[in-house]
């Protein structure tokens, strides 16, 4: 259930601020050429929903098997002490990971772009380049 919850509400949110909510929010943002897409706002806050949620779902997750007793169980077994943490935390960043990555997915296919760019690198001033 967790997995869905990381994976898929993220997409959902994008889906229902943008093709729900987002004809009438984007005409505060400007008109004509300065006018910038409403899913350009929406998506890193709804990618850093998505990382918060994720990491409070693992800590609540890792604090509730603490509070049963499921890791006194694993002290008595022949296992590395940190490896029921590092487990959990493995998943929780694959799991973060793929709803990222479907996340911007669709966001680009709504029309995301951004100005920056990933190849390059920073740029010098006009003025201090060489023809």
């Amino acid at each position: 259930m967790f997995f869905v919850i990381t994976v898929f509400m993220p997409v959902f949110f994008l889906l229902l601020f943008v093709g729900v909510l987002g004809g009438s929010l984007s005409k505060s943002l400007g008109v004509g050429a300065t006018a910038v897409p409403y899913i350009v706002y929406v998506t890193p806050g709804i990618l850093a929903m998505a990382v918060g949620s994720s990491v409070s779902g693992t800590a609540i997750g890792i604090t509730t098997d603490k509070a049963e007793g499921i890791m006194a169980r694993f002290r008595t077994m022949a296992i590395a002490p940190t490896s029921v943490l590092t487990g959990a935390v493995v998943i929780s960043v694959i799991r973060t990971l793929l709803g990222i990555v479907l996340l911007v997915g669709v966001a680009l296919l709504f029309g995301f772009r951004t100005s920056v760019g990933f190849s390059r690198g920073p740029q010098p001033p006009a003025s201090s380049r060489c023809s």
